[in-house]
């Protein structure tokens, strides 16, 4: 099998309902090696982000970034991005997703990158 890197997703803005930012395809393993999270707006700003499994449902207990469903907060005008440490490596199966939300509309601007097989 041949390992392709490559941008998952590219200049995303998080939306403020749930919604998947990116779905591996059928027949593919995609592993997330990076994603950058920065909030534009001019004040702080709530992220989350879930791991759905193929076939499953956004929960409380499948959150990896933010405690609750009220999200991890991003402070605006940060000089670097927010770098998720829970999404370095994280490998999705076909099928499975990583759902984004913000609390704020418009200001949470994403990209992520990786390799599938």
């Amino acid at each position: 099998m041949t390992i392709t890197p490559k941008a998952l997703w590219g200049e995303t803005v998080v939306s403020t309902t749930a919604a998947a930012l990116y779905t591996s395809p059928a027949n593919t393993t995609t592993v997330i090696s990076r994603a950058a999270f920065t909030n534009v707006g001019a004040t702080g700003a709530q992220l989350t982000l879930w791991v759905v499994r193929s076939g499953g449902s956004r929960l409380d207990g499948n959150i990896i970034v933010g405690a609750s469903a009220g999200g991890q907060v991003l402070s605006s005008g940060a000089s670097e991005p927010y770098v998720p440490a829970a999404l370095a490596g994280l490998t999705l199966a076909p099928g499975d997703a990583l759902h984004a939300k913000s609390d704020t509309v418009g200001v949470i601007n994403s990209v992520g990158s990786g390799w599938q097989q």
